[in-house]
C-alpha cells in the first residue's frame, strides 16, 4: 500500500519500487501528474528523479526501460496520435542516453534493424522522427566498430532516407570507438572519409543542389568549430582523400574551408610534384641507396610508408627526385606517393639543416624573453623562423612548449637543452655547442 500523505513524487517512487515497469509506463505515457516537475519533458523528469539514485535503483529503471521497448516494439498504443507517440519515444531514447542505461542500450544495439523498420512508419518530419532518434541513441552508445558500415551508408545517402540522416552518419563516425571499444580521442579517420563521400553524394543525388550544398557546409563548419584545429591539420587529413580527384565536388567544397588545402590543389604540386629546394650533392641521383631501401621491402606497394620513413631518416627530408624514383619503382602514381608524404607530420618535403634549433615560445618562455632569443638567432644566422641556412648547417623552428618551463627561456639544439637563455648567450652557444654541449636539464 502507498501512504496517502506522501507527495506526488514520493508516491511515484513508492509505486516504482513496487512495480517498476508499470510506474515507468505510466510516466512515459503521461498518465500521472508529478506536480511541479510536469512542466518539463518526460526525459527531464526521469533525469531529475534518478540522477542521484543508487546503482540498484538505476538497474531497476534499466530493466523496466528495455522491457518497455520490448513490449511496444511493432506496436502503437490504441487511440494514441502518431505525433504524441513519436514524442514519447523521443523522450524514452533521450533517457537511455542521459542516465546511461547500459542494458537498454545493449538491447537497442541488438534489435535496431527490426526497430528501424517499425519506426520508419512513424516518420512525421525531421523534428518528429523516431527512427532518427533511435540512430542518434545508437551513435552515442556504440561499444565497438560494428556500426561503421551503417554510418558510411548514411553519409553516402545510400539508405534512401531524408537528408538529415547524413548528419546522424557523421555523428556516428565522430563517436566511433577504437578497436578496443575505448573513445578514439581525436577525430576518427572515418570522419574525413564520411565528409568527402557526403559531398560527392550530394552532388549526384540531392536536388535542388543548393539545398544539399548548404546542408554540407552547415554540418562541416559546425564540426570544425567543435574541433578547432589548424589549417594544416585539416589539410593533412583531407589531402589523401581528394588529391586523386582535385576537381571533385568534395575538393571544391573543402577548398572553401581550408586555405592550405586550396593552395595545394590549385598549385602544380599535384601534377609536377612539390617544389623542392636545390638538393645537396649527397641527395642527388643517389638511387643506389634508394633502391637498396626499396628492395629491402621487396618493392611492395603496401610498404610505401615504411620506405618513405627510411628515406626520411637517410636524407632528413624527402627529395622530389627520390619521390619520383619511388613512384616509378613501385608503379604508383606520383600523386599517391605525394599524398602519403604530406599526410604524416614525421615526413618533410623541405631540406632540413644538419642541426635543428628549437626555441620555446610557450607562455612562460615568452614572458621571460623567448622572442628576443629567437630574434637574435634569426639575425645571427640570417634566416627566419622555419628556414634553413644556405649551407644547410642549421634549421630554426619555434615550438609552443618544451615541458621545462622552470628553465625558460629554453633553446634546444639536436636534443641538447640550453636553459635560462638570453640574447647575449646565443653567439657563444652556436659557436661552441658542437665542442662543448650546453647544460642539460638534469644539470640544473
Amino acid at each position: 500500500m502507498i501512504e496517502k500523505n506522501l507527495s506526488l513524487i514520493e508516491k511515484w517512487h513508492a509505486s516504482f519500487e513496487q512495480q517498476p515497469f508499470e510506474a515507468l509506463d505510466n510516466l512515459l505515457m503521461g498518465r500521472i501528474y508529478t506536480g511541479r516537475l510536469n512542466r518539463n519533458d518526460t526525459d527531464e523528469i526521469l533525469f531529475r528523479l534518478f540522477y542521484m539514485a543508487t546503482q540498484d535503483y538505476l538497474t531497476a529503471l534499466d530493466e523496466a526501460m528495455w522491457s518497455w521497448f520490448e513490449k511496444y516494439l511493432d506496436a502503437v498504443p490504441a487511440s494514441m496520435p502518431a505525433a504524441r507517440w513519436a514524442e514519447i519515444l523521443q523522450n524514452a531514447f533521450s533517457t537511455v542516453i542521459r542516465l546511461n542505461l547500459r542494458e537498454t542500450q545493449a538491447w537497442l544495439l541488438e534489435n535496431y534493424v527490426h526497430a528501424r523498420v517499425w519506426l520508419q512508419s512513424l516518420y512525421l518530419g525531421p523534428a518528429r522522427d523516431p527512427e532518427a532518434d533511435l540512430l542518434r541513441t545508437l551513435a552515442l552508445c556504440q561499444r565497438n566498430q560494428d556500426l561503421l558500415p551503417l554510418w558510411m551508408r548514411l553519409c553516402r545517402l545510400e539508405e534512401d532516407r531524408p537528408l538529415h540522416f547524413a548528419s546522424i552518419g557523421l555523428l556516428g563516425l565522430r563517436k566511433l570507438p577504437d578497436e578496443n571499444g575505448e573513445p578514439y580521442g581525436d577525430l576518427h579517420p572515418a570522419v574525413f572519409t564520411g565528409i568527402v563521400d557526403l559531398a560527392d553524394a550530394i552532388d549526384k543525388q540531392v536536388r535542388p543542389k543548393k539545398e544539399g550544398e548548404e546542408f554540407w557546409f552547415l554540418k562541416v563548419r559546425a564540426l570544425m568549430a567543435r574541433y578547432p584545429r589548424s589549417s594544416q591539420y585539416w589539410t593533412d587529413n583531407f589531402l589523401p582523400l581528394v588529391s586523386p580527384e582535385p576537381n571533385s565536388t568534395a575538393a571544391k567544397y573543402l577548398s572553401k574551408l581550408v586555405p592550405r588545402l586550396k593552395d595545394i590543389l590549385c598549385s602544380t604540386e599535384l601534377t609536377e610534384g612539390p617544389r623542392a629546394p636545390e638538393e645537396p650533392p649527397e641527395a642527388k641521383a643517389d638511387f643506389v641507396i634508394v633502391d637498396f631501401i626499396i628492395d629491402k621491402y621487396k618493392a611492395k606497394k603496401e610498404f610505401l610508408t615504411s620506405i618513405l620513413q627510411d628515406l626520411q631518416v637517410k636524407y632528413n627530408y624527402l627529395p622530389r627526385k627520390v619521390l619520383i624514383h619511388v613512384s616509378n619503382r613501385l608503379n604508383l602514381p606520383l600523386i599517391q606517393v605525394y599524398s602519403v608524404a604530406t599526410f604524416f607530420k614525421s615526413f618533410s618535403l623541405q631540406a632540413k639543416g644538419k642541426h635543428l634549433i628549437n626555441v620555446c615560445l610557450g607562455a612562460v618562455c615568452h614572458v621571460r624573453g623567448g622572442v628576443r632569443v629567437l630574434e637574435k638567432i634569426e639575425r645571427t644566422l640570417n634566416i627566419t623562423d622555419g628556414d634553413t641556412t644556405e649551407d644547410r648547417e642549421f634549421t630554426l623552428q619555434s615550438v609552443n612548449c618544451l615541458g621545462a618551463c622552470a628553465l625558460g627561456p629554453i633553446m634546444v639544439i639536436d636534443g641538447e637543452y640550453f636553459g635560462q637563455m638570453t640574447p647575449a648567450k646565443v653567439d657563444s652557444v652556436l659557436k661552441e655547442y658542437n665542442g662543448e654541449p650546453g647544460r642539460k636539464i638534469e644539470d640544473f
